[in-house]
């Protein structure tokens, strides 16, 4: 038994059909000879696949809500998954791929075009997720896992069979469920939470990290960022976490973090329908945040509602930097934002003019 308990949900999560074959596939691992000699053959334990992280989180939000990306774990390693994925007639999409993971080349019937890829390494360049693509979508697959020395948010990782163990070293506590895939077709009702928190988080409003919130932030300072904005999404107090609150000045200047993806993670937060702006800026003004993404330039946090209703990233973004002379902004801005984003907010600031009705 992977978890000790489980909730049962009064409404389970149904895959969306391109993830279907995927869950078939894993039911069906039991199955899979690994060795075969005149006497016995071996076949592989099966192996059990879960959604986890955000999707559950979402689900749970708005079971009716599709997510924009499913992303599952196993306790297979990544060599089992794409033998599992091979058995179901997904081909490796790069041969390479298939020689480091020891797949067998040429035996698999591609079916509907389902293919397999190597997504992602650790730091020493160890395979840890999977990409499995079917109808053109691409579903992470990720073994349970206990990460090793993170630094910026790279770090070697150790595999686990310990579900437990892959939840603690995730960030929010509502971003750390499981449910159990069973039934590709049909509801799945099976919810473990290992922290025994995520749950009771995700009604009650409270955004909260996995242990000490210092530890989280040491292991990848973008998780300051990451807190901030979830919690102007899900959080229902206008107070954040006092162990999140206390920590975050700790490393607020974020140092060390590659400039893109300060600026992939802050627009996360600018671009969710689901954040108030005006709420969002303020809390990275509060905490000194705002001179990592723009640096050197002047900041405005009064974001009128009419821009806060619309959501226009561009227009809010020009609001914010409209006291900057447009040069200033072009450097502030620097190599990491697009060309005609970087010319399409200086075009507006250089109008000099900005009516939130119009």
């Amino acid at each position: 038994m992977l978890f000790r308990s489980y909730i049962n949900l009064p409404k389970g999560f149904v895959p969306p059909k391109n993830m279907a074959p995927i869950v078939q596939a894993f039911l069906d691992s039991g199955s899979i000879e690994l060795t075969r000699d005149t006497s016995k053959s071996v076949t592989m334990p099966k192996k059990s696949l879960f959604l986890v992280g955000g999707p559950v989180r979402d689900f749970l939000v708005n079971p009716s809500k599709r997510s924009k990306d499913y992303d599952l774990a196993t306790n297979a390693t990544p060599e089992q998954i794409a033998l599992i994925l091979h058995n179901a007639g997904f081909e490796a999409e790069n041969p390479e791929d298939a020689k480091k993971l020891n797949i067998p080349s040429g035996e698999s019937k591609s079916e509907g075009g389902k293919k397999w890829f190597i997504k992602g390494h650790d730091a020493g360049g160890k395979p840890f997720v999977i990409g499995a693509v079917v109808g053109g979508e691409v579903f992470d697959i990720a073994t349970f896992r206990k990460d090793g020395e993170t630094v910026n948010g790279k770090s070697d990782v150790e595999f686990t069979d310990n579900p437990h163990a892959d939840a603690e070293r995730r960030d929010l506590t509502i971003n750390s469920m499981y449910i159990e895939l069973t039934k590709p077709d049909g509801e799945n009702k099976k919810l473990y939470d290992p922290t025994r928190k995520g749950y009771h988080d995700v009604f009650s409003g409270n955004v909260r990290t996995v242990g000490k919130a210092e530890k989280r932030f040491d292991e990848d300072k973008i998780r300051v960022m990451r807190a901030i904005r979830f919690h102007c999404k899900f959080g229902k107090s206008k107070q954040m976490d006092k162990d999140m609150e206390a920590s975050i000045p700790k490393f607020a200047d974020l140092d060390g973090v590659a400039m893109e993806r300060i600026r992939e993670e802050f627009l996360k937060g600018l671009e969710d329908p689901d954040v108030d702006p005006k709420k969002y800026v303020s809390l990275y003004k509060r905490f000194g945040l705002l001179g990592k993404v723009f640096p050197g330039v002047s900041v405005r946090t009064d974001i009128p509602p009419q821009l806060r209703d619309k959501k226009d990233k561009l227009v809010a973004l020009a609001w914010m930097l409209q006291d900057n002379p447009t040069e200033t902004i072009q450097s502030a801005l620097g190599s990491v934002w697009p060309n005609n984003e970087k010319s399409l907010i200086s075009y507006l600031v250089s109008l000099k003019e900005f009516d939130p009705d119009n």
